[in-house]
């Protein structure tokens, strides 16, 4: 069976979430990725080591019958594809088993979305994933909602870089728990569109 072809069915090998260096920047809206990996590793009590040599952090998550590497480069946003390359060659991980988790400007707040095959819409870690790729896009991705700025005078690189205030981290956490609960569900169907419709019936 082509993978290519059909999409909906797919054994994910490698879970990365999108961040800038993730001591400086973790409570930031753009690292809402790295900050769910971080939150999976918490939860599982497992070790997330730094590797200088794949410019990232590593983990290992066995779950069902499965060994999911979890990944967050260690670099700034617009060069995350040069770790993730390092990395996938490194596991030799294909691009179709990877699941890429990032923010989305163009979600609502606590929306998330899981697809398949899809462009960069402007956000620069997937524009460099995507150059690193070599165009291809053939790679899973679930977007986290953290909304445009509501004031039309705030600069989105100020926004998307600014540290969350306190009455917003409990809906940052929200969000990262439910990105967490598809995350494992799509671990265990295997099948997009039944994640998808599972992320619609969630009560948010």
């Amino acid at each position: 069976m082509n993978i290519f072809n059909y999409p909906f069915i797919t054994k994910i090998k490698m879970i990365i979430g999108l961040g800038n260096p993730i001591k400086k920047y973790q409570y930031t809206r753009h690292n809402i990725g790295a900050f769910l990996i971080y939150k999976i590793c918490k939860n599982y009590s497992l070790n997330l080591e730094k590797n200088n040599k794949l410019q990232g952090y590593i983990s290992i998550l066995n779950i069902y019958n499965k060994q999911i590497i979890l990944f967050i480069p260690n670099l700034y946003m617009n060069l995350n594809g040069i770790a993730i390359i390092k990395a996938m060659n490194f596991y030799k991980i294909k691009i179709h088993e990877v699941l890429i988790i990032h923010d989305e400007l163009d979600l609502p707040v606590m929306n998330l979305k899981l697809r398949f095959g899809c462009g960069h819409n402007g956000h620069n870690g997937l524009k460099s994933i995507i150059n690193f790729f070599k165009n291809k896009k053939n790679y899973y991705r679930l977007s986290l909602g953290i909304g445009r700025p509501k004031c039309c005078k705030i600069k989105i690189a100020n926004y998307v870089l600014s540290f969350l205030k306190n009455n917003e981290k409990k809906i940052f956490l929200k969000t990262v728990i439910i990105g967490i609960q598809s995350i494992l569900y799509f671990l265990k169907t295997k099948n997009l569109t039944k994640t998808q419709n599972f992320l619609k019936n969630l009560k948010l």
